[in-house]
């Protein structure tokens, strides 16, 4: 999960928010810009009902959830490689059949009748 904190908010905050990720057993990494800081919470246990805990502090602009779109395409929750079809392989096929078509228009065009 990603905290976004709010534009300004001060480094007390941003502590406060640190030590509560760290009571309730996360792993806290943060990462901070020019305008704002964000708060990676990291760690194996279920994060979704401390999602509304986060968000309702004043201090917070968001709180992002990452782990569900990353879990479903995991190899965890799909064993088969994934397939996927590159530019290149399309790019060739477009090609095989514009000259496919550019030997075609080479026979004589018959008259309307």
């Amino acid at each position: 999960m990603i905290i976004v904190m709010k534009q300004g908010a001060g480094e007390e905050q941003i502590q406060e928010i640190v030590r509560l990720i760290e009571k309730l057993g996360f792993t806290p990494h943060l990462s901070r810009g020019e305008v704002r800081t964000i708060i990676g919470v990291i760690g194996g246990k279920d994060k979704s009902n401390i999602q509304q805990i986060f968000a309702s502090l004043d201090s917070v602009e968001s709180v992002i959830p990452i782990l569900k779109p990353f879990k479903l395409a995991s190899i965890e929750m799909h064993h088969e490689p994934t397939v996927m079809v590159s530019w290149l392989k399309c790019m060739t096929d477009r090609k095989r059949h514009f000259q496919t078509a550019r030997s075609l228009s080479n026979f004589p065009i018959l008259p309307d009748v």
